[in-house]
């Protein structure tokens, strides 16, 4: 797994992030892809961090590559380590905030989220 330091998880722009709900096809990219756009946002697609980790061979791609092929979910520490990941790269740093697609998918994932990324704030400069 990945390791970040506590202040990585504490610095703007943690303070706001979007969550995109909808079935496969429903246009969800679409409009995040637009919405990243107009306002300065990060899109981070769960599958598309995925696909990547597969694609690079990585221990994570391996161990999701078994259970996607079997049909089962990839196991929610999996997943937000690597939202994780990618909202501390230096790229999605310079951001305004984050449009999450394909997680959380159940309300124990967003009891997850909160409790290892936290709460958006309200006011970042507080």
């Amino acid at each position: 797994m990945y390791h970040y330091e506590e202040e990585q998880l504490q610095q703007p722009p943690w303070w706001w992030w979007i969550k995109s709900a909808g079935g496969p096809g429903s246009g969800k990219g679409t409009q995040c892809d637009k919405l990243a756009k107009d306002f300065g946002l990060q899109h981070l697609s769960l599958g598309d961090l995925l696909r990547d980790e597969v694609k690079q061979g990585s221990k994570i791609g391996r161990e999701s590559s078994k259970l996607m092929a079997e049909g089962k979910l990839v196991p929610t520490s999996v997943s937000l380590e690597l939202l994780k990941k990618a909202m501390c790269t230096s790229s999605s740093r310079d951001c305004q905030g984050y449009l999450i697609d394909g997680f959380p998918r159940a309300i124990d994932q967003a009891r997850a989220f909160h409790k290892e990324v936290g709460f958006p704030l309200l006011n970042p400069t507080t």
